[in-house]
């Protein structure tokens, strides 16, 4: 079945990205406010919200400016008639302008050898720069965490294991060691970002020289050459 939702799309100040646009949806229950990049849902009414602030809003037919004495949506009114809390940029008598907007969207297979082969240069990447941060010590590898690992990242991508069942699948593990480490999502848009994001956990900084390392990579690939990036990185102590 095909769900129609009127949606409009918002502009305004987001936290942490700051100049940000959501689209607002109204919904039975209230207006939604959704976040595009995380797909993550505000209801308006929601005392906190990562939108701060808006500043107009726009469709297909028309743009309008939030003339009201706040910019907070909790405290907004959304009804876009109201000429004392919404200014439209285009009236009646304005011409009708084209959209620029394509009739229909295209949406293309991602490669996956490329994404297979991404895959494998970041997860070797990750690695070496492991090793490079920690120049002044032995970096062991531990394959078999390793592998459970890579296991594990395809079910947190398709939200099918819960913390439980993730402790269950290490349980052979922890038996025999020490384990601190966590996975981490994020989009993928270049290499140096996820580096850098694997730099700020300091799981680099261990410098017992007992300690071992694991780390995997898991891309989950969308159609567009949208990515998925799933990084499990831990260290590893054998009990005593």
């Amino acid at each position: 079945a095909v769900v129609s939702t009127q949606s409009t799309g918002v502009v305004g100040a987001g936290v942490p990205e700051g100049k940000t646009c959501y689209v607002m949806t109204n919904q039975l229950d209230g207006v939604i406010l959704w976040n595009p990049s995380t797909g993550e849902d505000h209801p308006q009414k929601k005392s906190y919200h990562s939108l701060v602030t808006i500043s107009y809003l726009f469709n297909h037919e028309n743009i309008w400016a939030n003339i009201q004495s706040v910019d907070d949506p909790p405290r907004l009114n959304f009804n876009l008639i109201n000429r004392k809390c919404w200014e439209p940029f285009f009236s009646k008598t304005s011409p009708k302008l084209s959209t620029v907007q394509q009739s229909q969207l295209e949406y293309l297979k991602t490669d996956l050898e490329a994404v297979q082969a991404l895959e494998s240069n970041l997860e070797k990447m990750l690695m070496d720069k492991i090793m490079e941060w920690r120049d002044r010590h032995v970096t062991r590898w531990n394959r078999h965490c390793r592998a459970l690992m890579r296991r594990v990242l395809p079910l947190l991508e398709a939200d099918n294991l819960s913390e439980e069942e993730e402790q269950a699948s290490l349980s052979d593990l922890l038996s025999s060691h020490n384990v601190t480490g966590f996975p981490m999502n994020m989009r993928y848009t270049d290499a140096s970002t996820i580096v850098e994001s694997v730099f700020s956990t300091n799981v680099h900084v261990a410098e017992d020289p007992s300690v071992e390392f694991a780390l995997t990579v898991y891309i989950h690939p969308y159609p567009n050459n949208v990515l998925s990036v799933w990084i499990y990185v831990a260290t590893l102590q054998r009990k005593k």
